[in-house]
């Protein structure tokens, strides 16, 4: 069963990446579902706190509006510039 949390939760006590779902505490991408995961992009921290692929779906959705729409969440996360802080106050920003 899983435990409801919001994916700005999740990043705030695991932690945040660029570049892969999630890290480990060496940099290397491992599946979202690894023990070893010391870090989430916010694509990751979404799928790990979905019910199903429609709730998935629809936080993508409700992030991606808020981001103005024209640039894919995944390119927002990683941006050469971007924190963590920001990162999560873009989540909290829609309440997740």
């Amino acid at each position: 069963m899983k435990v409801p949390v919001l994916p700005s939760e999740l990043i705030m006590r695991i932690g945040w990446c660029q570049g892969s779902s999630a890290k480990d505490a060496r940099g290397h991408g491992v599946s979202i579902n690894s023990p070893t995961v010391v870090g989430y992009c916010m694509l990751g921290a979404i799928a790990v706190c979905s019910f199903s692929e429609s709730d998935g779906r629809w936080m993508r959705e409700k992030l991606e509006a808020s981001l103005g729409g024209v640039i894919a969440i995944s390119v927002w996360n990683d941006a050469k510039h971007r924190t963590k802080t920001e990162v999560i106050t873009a989540l909290r920003a829609v309440n997740l």
